[in-house]
């Protein structure tokens, strides 16, 4: 079946989204929307992929580790009930499901990194606000701000990449991007674990975890489109 559909959809006379370039009506374009499609090697070399894989990277800190870790937080910290807690877990991904349609949404509309960016902010300060007040409001507003944060996130992400490197070598950019990634990923949970278990509660844990963010929303907000330098003119005399 891979075989079938190919590598691009140029190759069998299709194009991108049903839409042939010839008959785009010019207009505005999204920031750092390329012409030239980046090689790998070009793309690692630019700010833009290191910007934008630890943004992605400071991002998944928060939500690996609140995948993994939210129940535990609720029942060891806040004393609910398993049952409550993997109800208000479940509750999450609906919000995601919702802010996924809006990311896109504004993601076609708007400036892509800094909706990444604002979305960093969404989950720093959701978490911030679970930790430090004891509430079941403040757990509702984690729930909408974590959920929809994650949700418009997700599309730029990809979407990001596209703009700025092109689809030539999409698959090994996003490649790359997913080794650096999953350090984040993995890092995140094992962070605030091991400091639940040398302090005693994930207050701590989840506090370094959304100061994180703040890190991440000025990756975002760095990751300014770039340009392109051949690898010709990189290794030719001068």
């Amino acid at each position: 079946l891979a075989g079938t559909m190919g590598v691009r959809r140029e190759d069998t006379g299709e194009h991108v989204d049903g839409v042939d370039p010839l008959d785009i009506v010019k207009g505005p374009r999204a920031e750092g929307v390329q012409d030239a499609h980046f090689t790998t090697g070009e793309a690692v070399r630019t700010h833009s992929f290191w910007m934008i894989a630890l943004g992605h990277g400071s991002a998944l800190l928060v939500v690996s580790s609140v995948i993994t870790l939210l129940p535990l937080y609720l029942t060891e910290d806040r004393g609910f009930s398993a049952g409550k807690a993997a109800l208000i877990a479940g509750i999450v991904p609906l919000f995601q499901f919702i802010g996924t349609f809006t990311g896109g949404y504004l993601g076609d509309r708007f400036n892509k990194r800094l909706i990444a960016g604002t979305a960093m902010l969404m989950h720093g300060s959701g978490l911030l606000v679970m930790v430090y007040f004891d509430s079941w409001i403040t757990i509702g507003v984690f729930v909408v701000l974590h959920g929809l944060a994650w949700g418009a996130r997700g599309p730029q992400m990809a979407a990001l990449r596209a703009d700025y490197f092109g689809s030539s070598s999409f698959g090994p950019i996003m490649g790359i991007s997913s080794l650096i990634i999953t350090v984040f990923a993995v890092a995140g949970p094992v962070l605030a674990g091991f400091l639940a278990d040398r302090t005693g509660d994930f207050k701590l844990g989840f506090t370094i975890l959304s100061l994180g963010t703040i890190v991440g929303f000025v990756f975002f907000v760095f990751a300014t489109p770039p340009k392109r330098i051949p690898a010709s003119a990189i290794h030719s005399p001068t």
